[in-house]
């Protein structure tokens, strides 16, 4: 007897015997029977296949590249003021509250002398400058003296970052160099400023120069106090193939991309030029055609089959 016919026979009898034995139990288990049979019965399923993995890619581009040094500082109002009272004594009113304008000479506060045996006049405490009530350091109640300020005022038309510079890029700025920035405290938004005086000395214990930069503050969101980082453009390449940061995996010495050919990943080594914290120049191994992974290349692998989503508009917006 073949091989097939026994199993053949050999499968009947035991659908026989399952049937018997349900049959035998009555309805509710002779339903559970069943269904074991039907499942038995079944043979095993072949390989739906995973799913493709969808990727972000991106595109090689022509644009201006600076190479940048980062730097960090906090934003001054450029004319600002500590204002102290005239005499020992006590905070008797104030007259204005921090964020209030204020004009040149204008009362602040009121102080009064305390001396045991002696009558004194309220004393002001005026402003020095036209601006804004910035901090009022003592309450209603609070003692002073003229040796400590009791209130600061911002006049922030203007603002000023002073950052101290590495020696080495000295040669690489000068005065009127253009320069943009981000602060955290003013989400979503860049500021422009520019280079407005450079030390001619350099601090030996750090071996750096200070550096002042300029900043027009139209809508005065800018804040004294605020801190900063600034990236200082030292090497400028125009109408160069760029790619983002994100897009190039670095591998000890050497660059790579992960290129998509026909829907396969393709690890592929580039020469690269200068950068920044967004883009870099690519001399050799792109081209404007190329589709580029970008993102997460760690978890490639060469052959795999993937699926492209190209990047959004809105982010590539905010990272130029």
């Amino acid at each position: 007897m073949k091989r097939n016919e026994m199993s053949l026979r050999g499968s009947k009898t035991r659908s026989n015997l399952v049937w018997e034995i349900a049959s035998s139990a009555g309805g509710e288990f002779a339903m559970t029977m069943l269904v074991m049979l039907a499942l038995l019965s079944c043979g095993p399923k072949g390989d739906l296949g995973k799913k493709q993995r969808e990727i972000i890619v991106t595109r090689p581009e022509i644009r201006d590249i600076s190479q940048t040094v980062m730097a960090t500082g906090s934003i001054e109002a450029e004319d600002f003021a500590k204002i102290y009272p005239r005499a020992p004594g006590k905070v008797t009113k104030k007259l204005l509250k921090e964020g209030d304008p204020v004009k040149k000479n204008q009362p602040i506060m009121l102080t009064l002398q305390d001396e045991v045996g002696y009558k004194f006049k309220q004393s002001p405490v005026v402003s020095k400058i036209d601006g804004y009530v910035g901090r009022i350091m003592v309450d209603v109640g609070g003692t002073v003296d003229p040796n400590t300020p009791v209130v600061t005022v911002v006049q922030p038309d203007n603002m000023r970052i002073k950052i101290d510079l590495p020696e080495q890029y000295l040669p690489d700025v000068h005065e009127g160099l253009k320069i943009d920035f981000a602060t955290g405290s003013v989400p979503n938004e860049r500021f422009s400023g520019e280079i407005t005086s450079i030390s001619s000395a350099i601090d030996v214990a750090n071996r750096t120069s200070r550096v002042e930069v300029t900043v027009p503050n139209e809508g005065h969101k800018l804040v004294h106090g605020m801190f900063t980082r600034l990236d200082i453009p030292i090497e400028t390449h125009e109408n160069v193939v760029s790619i983002p940061v994100s897009a190039v995996s670095w591998e000890a010495e050497k660059q790579f991309v992960y290129k998509v050919e026909d829907g396969k990943i393709k690890h592929h080594p580039i020469k690269v030029g200068i950068r920044n914290s967004s883009y870099v120049e690519v001399l050799e191994g792109v081209s404007k055609d190329d589709v580029l992974a970008n993102g997460k290349l760690i978890d490639l692998v060469e052959g795999e089959t993937v699926t492209t989503k190209e990047e959004d508009a809105d982010i590539k917006t905010k990272e130029d």
